[in-house]
């Protein structure tokens, strides 16, 4: 089954707004998060999140230093990475919040949280997961044959050196 003309335009220039808009969210991301965590580098709740940018950097100048060929695996894993990060990070407040309202758990008031937390990392899994689902997309496309990219030289599919006697 053939794709309409045009159709690898289109999915390369989705990857590179997806490229974009997370080098976009990662400039407020990145400080944002550092601040939030005063700084403290050898917390292992920062250094996964320091993880995460640094893929993301890595997954979106990859995607977009790819051209004219389609490169969403970086970014796809980074976005993976990332999702499950703010998956772990919402559903783990909201817990620690819902023992805390049943009287189950009590909380040093220096590690309390602004009720405005979980809501912001509650937006945050809806982009994450957004993102992902789309870069999953991206990466699951499989090329036409004389489309290029993939591994290939000159498009299509890879041609297997003879067997060896």
């Amino acid at each position: 089954m053939s794709r309409p003309p045009g159709d690898e335009r289109f999915f390369r220039g989705v990857e590179t707004g997806l490229a974009w808009s997370v080098l976009g969210v990662l400039l407020i991301y990145a400080p944002v998060e550092i601040h939030y965590s005063e700084y403290a580098f050898s917390d292992p709740m920062l250094v996964v999140d320091l993880i995460a940018m640094a893929l993301l950097g890595f997954g979106a100048v990859h995607s977009l230093r790819a051209r004219p060929r389609p490169a969403p695996g970086p970014l796809c894993g980074a976005l993976g990475f990332s999702f499950c990060l703010a998956w772990r990070s919402f559903f783990w407040r909201a817990q620690q919040q819902e023992l805390v309202e049943q009287g189950l758990m009590t909380l040093d008031p220096s590690l309390q949280e602004p009720p405005t937390v979980l809501p912001a990392v509650g937006v945050a899994l809806g982009v994450a997961a957004v993102a992902f689902g789309l870069s999953l997309r991206l990466a699951a496309r499989r090329p036409e044959p004389g489309e290029t990219g993939r591994g290939t030289e000159r498009g299509g599919r890879m041609k297997l050196p003879p067997p060896r006697r």
